[in-house]
């Protein structure tokens, strides 16, 4: 075998990279296209695919804005990954040594294809399936490079005609966010729905949508007394106008609508073609644009709105009177690469749009359109809670005559952002658990409930029904038997507390011992009596005491894999007619409990009253058992896990943005619409109005590796750099990995020591 040089091997992967990185765009289409039968495989297959082209599409952008300079750069990234592989390797082994380097000297007509492949896949793919993507699409919509900013575009335009109802929520939400570029890209979309030709219905359920988001900023930046529990509003939206619009209303955003569901059966209702069949499917894709159909695949509508849709691809030209790709997954496949290009150019820009009106089609994910509830009025009086941010319970009475309860809040300091990816996070973790044996015999599911963003720092979170506080049904418990309410003790004793954790700070083990013989005896554990308190039959509370160990744990395995902490009391609440545990209110996620004054040093709650309602065996048994299936089913779908995280890379939270500006000594510019260096904000492969938040790849790196079994979490106050704490004698810090059962035991250890626990804030009650 001849030698090759490093040189010669970088020449080598510069010129076969592209072949690669096509044919990979190529097969996951494929595979899209085809997975009627296989959708399960959706929701790894696009993110992933999306991901490959919006990243190389950043690095063509990075290319085009820094020159020579850049250039060199790349050409020695990959050199080195060339030599590192060694000089006979071969272009997977380089690739696979520096995965980076798929993205070293890109070529803008390689991005092409790849745009190509997906815009084919626009017109091809059955509706619903581009909704699950749709928390993607919208961080990514601040992409500087003009085609693949306009491919974003049309792709939210779509979605937005097809589900008209779910999608607007999110991107009228967007168009009043405080970055300017998002928000202006948002609004271009928005302007895009209203001018669809033939559609006049869509331009006035924009006008309600965006006024129903007004009026609930509003609702929650408004104050009231601090004693007052209750608020009077005239809503700037009347119910008259909710009724005028009919069919074109506003969707009750409850999660059981807004969530969509990717049948694993051939779609009855569209015959196997996308779209709605052959018709159907033009229309649906017609209205994305106006051009005519003998434009080439870029967007002539989109260069006349002057968006960035403007720069659409320009793929091969198509003459008019061919009505897209009407055949099945398997025809479509068939296609040559050009056609491809060509038939997706005429579904997009040659559609009948006249066809397509707000809830005419009834596309598979939602069920019927008319079965969908909308809102008829917003109740007058709204319920004001106790707290400083005076969150409000507003209530929106329902096409179908019931009332469905909302929290309206606003996070001055936090993001709600958090508690929507969360949500989005248990919502896949369910449908992981669904599919996986053991989660189906036990039933696994977490509560969840539905979180829509308004702005940065306001939401609309839906009501959880039928729960209690834990603090409340443990303290329910404390007066059965007479006891003193532990709210009543803690007020009594937490400055003796507080002194004496302040005393023992370096020394664990003697504040553990006073914690355990002292302070314990004080809340007795007696959760276990709440289930025959609150279930008359022994079949129901045993029924119920199983469902608490299970829900107690699978929570708990979700928790730690997102550092999900500020977990008191009041924030796990019991569902008071199955006694599954529920857990609300996510700012303080992302080992953000680690930075607090007292840091939150334990993976889970896990105090003895839970344990305690777990039965004789505490935390053996049941809640180990339910962790390990979590555990196994999080390693088996790790990238579809973390997919779901991805959006915080590219749309960081505030408060992160803060920590960059407050670290930044150039002024710079307009939030993540700037570009250069940051503090801890780094420009996504160079390009301006996207960014890659350095806090959100920590994020994304911690993440993974607790989902391979690495215990990562801080064990001093304060600690930030979790890793870096790896030793001997430490399980699973090292550089192996633990298993399933070892991680197990490693987090329901660190959880349950005393030496943690006593640790904590007194307000998050640790002895309860």
């Amino acid at each position: 075998m001849v030698a090759v040089s490093a040189g010669d091997l970088q020449s080598s992967v510069l010129e076969s990279r592209d072949k690669h990185v096509t044919l990979v765009v190529q097969h996951f289409c494929r595979g899209l296209r085809a997975a009627r039968s296989q959708a399960r495989h959706v929701y790894e297959m696009l993110p992933r695919v999306l991901t490959l082209v919006l990243d190389y599409g950043a690095a063509c952008e990075r290319e085009a804005r820094s020159g020579s300079a850049s250039r060199t750069s790349s050409a020695s990234s990959t050199a080195a990954a060339a030599a590192a592989a060694g000089g006979g390797a071969s272009v997977g082994a380089v690739l696979a040594s520096d995965p980076q380097s798929v993205y070293a000297k890109p070529s803008e007509e390689c991005l092409q294809r790849l745009l190509d492949r997906l815009e084919g896949l626009l017109a091809t793919m059955t509706a619903n399936r581009w909704l699950t993507a749709l928390p993607q699409l919208t961080s990514r919509i601040c992409h500087r490079h003009g085609r693949v900013a306009g491919f974003i575009q049309r792709t939210l335009q779509l979605v937005s005609l097809l589900f008209p109802r779910q999608s607007h929520w999110s991107i009228v939400s967007l168009s009043r966010s405080t970055v300017r570029l998002r928000a202006e890209r948002a609004h271009q979309v928005l302007d895009l729905i209203r001018g669809s030709a033939g559609l006049p219905g869509h331009q006035a359920q924009v006008g309600l949508y965006n006024s129903t988001v007004k009026a609930l900023v509003a609702c929650a930046r408004s104050t009231t007394a601090a004693d007052s529990k209750q608020l009077n509003i005239s809503w700037s939206v009347s119910r008259r106008a909710f009724d005028s619009a009919g069919a074109n209303g506003v969707l009750i955003p409850n999660l059981r609508q807004l969530t969509v569901s990717v049948p694993e059966a051939p779609d009855p209702l569209d015959g196997g073609r996308g779209w709605g069949g052959a018709e159907g499917g033009a229309a649906a894709a017609g209205a994305v644009s106006n051009a005519g159909a003998g434009s080439s695949a870029g967007g002539a509508s989109a260069a006349a709105a002057g968006s960035p849709m403007g720069s659409a691809p320009g793929g091969t030209g198509a003459t008019a009177g061919t009505q897209g790709i009407a055949g099945s997954g398997d025809e479509a496949e068939a296609l040559a690469e050009g056609e491809v290009a060509a038939a997706a150019a005429l579904v997009i820009n040659g559609g009948r749009v006249d066809q397509l009106a707000p809830g005419s089609l009834s596309l598979s994910g939602f069920g019927e359109p008319e079965s969908q509830v909308l809102v008829a009025e917003l109740e007058p009086t709204v319920a004001v809670m106790s707290s400083k941010e005076q969150p409000k319970r507003v209530t929106a009475m329902g096409t179908d005559g019931r009332r469905h309860p909302f929290l309206c809040k606003t996070e001055r300091r936090g993001d709600l952002r958090k508690d929507a990816r969360v949500m989005e996070f248990a919502t896949t973790v369910n449908r992981l658990l669904r599919r996986d044996a053991e989660g189906r015999r036990r039933a696994l599911a977490l509560r969840a409930y539905a979180v829509v963003v308004l702005s940065e720092d306001t939401g609309l979170a839906e009501w959880v029904q039928g729960t209690s506080t834990f603090r409340a049904e443990v303290t329910k418990v404390y007066a059965a038997n007479k006891l003193k309410d532990p709210m009543v003790v803690v007020t009594e004793t937490y400055k003796t507390y507080q002194k004496e954790q302040d005393m023992f700070a370096h020394d664990k083990k003697t504040m553990a011992t006073r914690f355990r013989f002292r302070w314990l005896p004080l809340f007795p554990a007696l959760f276990h009596q709440w289930f025959p308190l609150t279930f008359a039959g022994p079949a129901e509370w045993l029924a119920s005491r199983t469902e608490f160990a299970r829900s107690a744990a699978a929570w708990s395995i979700t928790g730690h894999i997102i550092g999900l902490g500020d977990r008191h009391g009041e924030n796990l609440l019991i569902d008071t007619r199955s006694g599954a545990c529920v857990h609300v209110d996510f700012d303080c996620i992302f080992d953000k409990g680690l930075k607090l004054r007292r840091a939150e040093v334990v993976p889970f709650r896990l105090t003895g009253n839970m344990l305690d309602g777990m039965g004789l065996a505490g935390h053996e048994g049941t809640f180990r058992r339910t962790a390990e299936a979590c555990l196994r089913v999080f390693r088996s779908e790790r990238d579809v896990l973390l997919s779901v995280l991805e959006p915080f890379v590219h749309d960081p939270l505030v408060e992160w943005n803060r920590k960059s500006k407050r670290g930044s000594d150039s002024g710079g510019g307009r939030g993540s619409d700037r570009v250069g260096s940051d503090g801890g904000m780094l420009p996504l492969t160079g390009v301006g109005g996207e960014t890659v938040q350095m806090e959100g790849l920590e994020v994304m790196r911690r993440t993974a590796e607790r989902i391979a079994g690495f215990y990562n979490y801080g064990h001093t106050a304060g600690e930030v750099a979790l890793a870096s704490g790896r030793a001997a004698g430490n399980p699973g810090a090292g550089g192996t990995p633990l298993s399933v059962e070892g991680q197990a035991h490693r987090l329901i250890a660190e959880a349950t020591s005393h030496e943690n626990l006593c640790r904590l804030y007194v307000g998050w009650l640790p002895w309860l």
